[in-house]
């Protein structure tokens, strides 16, 4: 589909210079746009992503409840209500694969353990803010849905007082006046 504009006459072709137009046109380089939609091949190609591990994986989905559930690794679940005092030093010093990832959301903590290969953002997350609070950066990628429906197979208790977050949070506005 092209565009004609109004202000352009269209002459009548002449024998020679329907030549020097076919001349122009066989040295004009040749462009070919082919797109993959769905099917086998993106899939394919999408799996063979995941299994590199990628450090930037986009948007994905919330994992599904059953794996939700294999996250919690057969824990018990905590009342939401009246959750179990966990001391802020006991938090810090699960910041590693051994020990397990604990970060704080707010004054609650959650054991992200066996939650890292099944979070959207990848493992790198939890190894920068495991034993820490995290709650802005949280609420910067999760909404209130998430948390919610992670909660029951990740919360293992509160804890006060809660320490600082490490990073501080970078400010959203700014400052209006002259220039």
């Amino acid at each position: 589909m092209g565009w004609i504009s109004a202000q352009t006459r269209i002459r009548p072709s002449s024998p020679a210079s329907e030549a020097a137009e076919a001349q122009k046109e066989s040295t004009k380089p040749e462009f070919e746009h082919v797109e993959h939609v769905a099917g086998e091949i993106g899939a394919e190609r999408r799996a063979q992503r995941a299994s590199q591990g990628r450090r930037h994986r986009g948007l994905q989905p919330s994992p599904p409840p059953e794996d939700l559930a294999e996250a919690a690794g057969g824990r018990e679940s905590v009342d939401p209500d009246h959750p179990p005092f966990i001391a802020p030093e006991v938090v810090a010093q699960h910041d590693n694969a051994i020990d397990g990832f604990w970060i704080i959301i707010e004054d609650r903590v959650y054991d992200c353990s066996d939650f890292v290969d099944l979070h959207p953002g990848g493992p790198e997350v939890f190894s920068q803010f495991g034993g820490k609070q995290c709650t802005w950066q949280f609420w910067r990628w999760h909404t209130r849905r998430q948390l919610e429906q992670w909660s029951p197979s990740l919360l293992i208790g509160r804890t006060f007082p809660v320490p600082p977050n490490p990073y501080p949070e970078p400010r959203r506005w700014i400052k209006t006046g002259r220039i």
